[in-house]
C-alpha cells in the first residue's frame, strides 16, 4: 500500500495510529444509502492518467517545478484536467481585462451601465475563479476515493476520541486508588482533628485568662500562637503546588490580631472547619462530569453532520429508471449486512418536470447555513446547495452576455476573451454536473476539520488532566514521607497539650514549641524534596522512615523524648546528602 492510501491519525502520545486501505467499500449510512458518489463520477484508471505534464520538460528545472502548486504536477483525470484549464483560462482572462482596461480604456455599448465590456468579464472571473481553485485542491485523487478517505478518516478519528474518553476515564478511576488520594484523606482526618482540639481551647478560655493571669494569658498566647503556626506551615504543603501555591489558612497578620487565647482558638477553629482538603477528590469529580458531558457533545456533533448530509442527499435525490447491476444484493456495512433497496436513487439539484407545483420555495431541509432550498417552478424542481452553487449559476448567466456583448454588441471583438470565455463555460457546466459530488466531499472535509478540532480540543484537555494525576503522583511521596508524618506528629502533641489540662498548657506548649521548631529547622527545604537532584529516593525514605518512627511512640512524653534524637539523625543525614552532592559536583 502506497504512502498516498493510508491516511493516519493521533499523535504518539495517544492511542495507536492506525491506517486503512483506502481501496476498502464505501461506509454506509442510516439511511441505508451508500455514501460513495455516483460510480463513474470520476474517471481513473484511465490509459491517459495519471499524467505528469511537466515530467519530461527539459526546459523546467527542480527549482522552478518546487514552487508549482502539487495540483499542477500530476492530473489524475479529465476533470481535474478541465478544471486546471478553468484555473488558467479565468486567469488569463482576468489578466487580459485589466490590462485592456488599464491601456486602452472602457469598452461599452449604445446601451447599458458604463464600461460594461470591462466589468462583465471581471466579475465574470471573480464568481469562478475562487471556486475553481477550491475544488481542484479535491483532485489530487477522484472523488470516490477521496469520499471513502473521508469518511474513514472520520471514523478512525471517532474511534480515537472514544479511546481518549476511555483513558481519561480508567485514569479518573484508578485516582481512587493512589497514594495521593490515601494522602488526602489522612489531610482530612488531621484536619479535623485540630479543628476539634482548638474548639475546645476555645470553649475553655472564652473568659479572659481562665483560670491564669493576664501575665500568664500573654505567655499562653504567644505560645499558643508558635503552636498553630507550626500546624499551618506543615499543612500548607496539602496543595498541588506547595511551592508556588501553598494552602493558607490564616495569614500571619491574622494571627497576630487575635488579642487573646478564646479569639484565636476560636478563628483557627472556624478556619480548619471550612478549609476541606479535597485536591485529588474535587479534580476527579469535576473530570467525571466533563467526561460525560465530552461523550454527549461529540454524538451530538456526529449527529448534526450526519442530518446535514442526509438533508443534501434527500434534497437531490429522485428515483431513477435505470436498474443497477447491484441492486438486491447484500453488502457489508457498518459491520452488518444490510439489503439495499430496490429503488435505484439518483442525485440531481436540476430535476425538469420533477415537482408538482407552479411556483414554491421550500427551505424545510436548510441547515444553520440556511442550504439546502429549493425552487419550484412550471412543475421543474432546482436545489440551491450552497452560496458557491448559486454563485456558480450567476457566472454561467453572466458568461452569456459577455459573449453577447463581443459578438453583436461591440464591432471589434476580441477571440482571446471569446475562447477563454467558451473554456470558463465548459468548466462552469462540467463543475454544476458534478457540483452534488463536488459539494459532499467539501461538506465531508468541513465535517473532519470539526472533527479534528474536537479531537484536538480534547488530547489538549487529555494531557492537562493526565499531567494533573501525575503531578499529584510525584507529590504523593513528599506527602507520604513528609507532610502526613508531621502532621500525625502534631495530632499526639495536641493530644497531649489537651491532656494537659488548662493550669498546665503553658508550660507542655513551651516545650513543645522548641522541639518542634528544632525539628522543622533541620528538614531539607521542601524545594529539595521536590528536586530528585538534590534528593533521591533513599534520602527521601530515610527522613521519612524517621519522621514515622517518631510517631509510633506510646505517649507524648515518649514523643518529645525521642524527638532531640529524631532531629540529630535527619541533621546527619543532611550532612551526608551535602558531602556527597558536594563531592559529585
Amino acid at each position: 500500500m502506497t504512502s498516498d492510501q493510508q491516511v493516519s491519525h493521533y499523535d504518539a502520545t495517544g492511542p495507536p495510529t492506525r491506517t486503512y486501505d483506502a481501496n476498502a467499500p464505501p461506509t454506509r449510512t442510516q439511511d441505508g444509502n451508500a455514501t460513495s458518489f455516483k460510480r463513474g463520477s470520476s474517471v481513473q484508471g484511465s490509459r491517459f492518467f495519471p499524467y505528469e505534464p511537466f515530467r519530461y520538460c527539459f526546459c523546467c528545472m527542480p527549482e522552478v517545478l518546487s514552487i508549482l502548486p502539487s495540483q499542477c504536477k500530476r492530473i489524475h483525470c479529465w476533470a481535474h484536467l478541465v478544471l486546471l484549464l478553468g484555473v488558467v483560462t479565468s486567469t488569463s482572462l482576468m489578466v487580459d481585462t485589466s490590462y485592456s482596461w488599464y491601456w486602452h480604456g472602457c469598452r461599452e455599448s449604445s446601451w447599458g451601465f458604463p464600461c460594461q465590456g470591462r466589468v462583465l468579464p471581471l466579475i465574470f472571473v471573480g464568481c469562478c475563479i475562487f471556486y475553481f481553485i477550491r475544488t481542484i485542491q479535491q483532485y489530487d485523487e477522484n472523488l470516490l476515493k477521496k469520499q471513502k478517505d473521508i469518511e474513514q478518516a472520520k471514523d478512525n478519528l471517532a474511534k480515537c476520541y472514544q479511546e481518549t474518553v476511555s483513558e481519561m476515564d480508567r485514569y479518573v478511576a484508578n485516582s481512587m486508588d493512589t497514594q495521593a488520594s490515601l494522602a488526602e484523606r489522612s489531610f482530612e482526618s488531621k484536619r479535623r482533628d485540630f479543628q476539634r482540639f482548638m474548639q475546645k481551647i476555645s470553649r475553655d478560655y472564652k473568659s479572659v485568662g481562665g483560670n491564669c493571669t493576664e501575665a500568664q494569658d500573654t505567655f499562653l498566647l504567644k505560645e499558643l500562637r508558635r503552636f498553630v503556626g507550626h500546624w499551618l506551615s506543615v499543612f500548607a504543603e496539602c496543595s498541588i503546588d506547595p511551592v508556588a501555591r501553598p494552602l493558607v489558612l490564616i495569614s500571619e497578620e491574622d494571627l497576630d490580631s487575635c488579642s487573646s487565647v478564646a479569639e484565636l482558638a476560636e478563628l483557627v477553629s472556624q478556619r480548619a472547619k471550612a478549609a476541606q482538603v479535597r485536591i485529588i477528590s474535587y479534580q476527579r469529580e469535576r473530570d467525571q462530569k466533563e467526561l460525560k458531558g465530552l461523550r454527549g457533545i461529540f454524538q451530538k456533533k456526529r449527529d448534526e453532520h450526519f442530518q446535514k448530509l442526509a438533508a443534501r442527499r434527500r434534497s437531490s435525490q429522485r428515483k431513477s429508471m435505470v436498474k443497477d447491476v447491484e441492486v438486491g444484493t447484500l453488502k457489508f456495512g457498518m459491520g452488518v449486512m444490510q439489503q439495499e433497496s430496490a429503488d435505484v436513487v439518483d442525485h440531481k439539484w436540476f430535476q425538469p418536470c420533477g415537482s408538482k407545483r407552479l411556483c414554491a420555495w421550500d427551505a424545510s431541509n436548510a441547515g444553520q447555513d440556511g442550504f439546502p432550498v429549493e425552487l419550484h417552478c412550471f412543475r421543474s424542481r432546482i436545489v440551491f446547495l450552497s452560496a458557491e452553487h448559486i454563485q456558480l449559476m450567476v457566472a454561467f448567466i453572466i458568461g452569456f452576455f459577455v459573449l453577447a456583448f463581443e459578438f453583436a454588441m461591440v464591432k471589434t471583438a476580441k477571440i482571446f476573451l471569446a475562447c477563454a470565455l467558451v473554456v470558463c463555460q465548459i468548466c462552469i457546466v462540467f463543475v454544476l454536473y458534478e457540483f452534488i459530488d463536488i459539494d459532499i466531499v467539501q461538506q465531508l472535509e468541513n465535517q473532519l476539520k470539526d472533527v479534528q478540532a474536537e479531537q484536538d480540543k480534547l488530547e489538549n484537555r487529555r494531557q492537562t488532566m493526565i499531567g494533573f494525576y501525575e503531578n499529584a503522583q510525584l507529590l504523593a511521596d513528599i506527602w507520604l514521607h513528609r507532610t502526613v508524618p508531621r502532621l500525625e506528629l502534631m495530632k499526639q502533641l495536641s493530644d497531649g497539650a489537651e491532656d494537659s489540662g488548662a493550669g498546665q498548657l503553658l508550660p507542655v506548649l513551651t516545650n513543645m514549641n522548641a522541639k518542634l521548631q528544632d525539628l522543622e529547622d533541620s528538614l531539607p527545604a521542601l524545594s529539595e524534596w521536590l528536586s530528585n537532584e538534590v534528593m533521591d529516593n533513599n534520602d527521601k525514605n530515610r527522613v521519612g522512615n524517621s519522621l514515622n518512627q517518631l510517631t509510633k511512640a506510646h505517649d507524648v512524653k515518649e514523643v518529645l523524648a525521642w524527638m532531640p534524637q529524631c532531629t540529630r539523625q535527619i541533621n546527619q543525614d543532611n550532612k551526608r546528602v551535602k558531602w556527597s552532592n558536594s563531592v559529585g559536583n
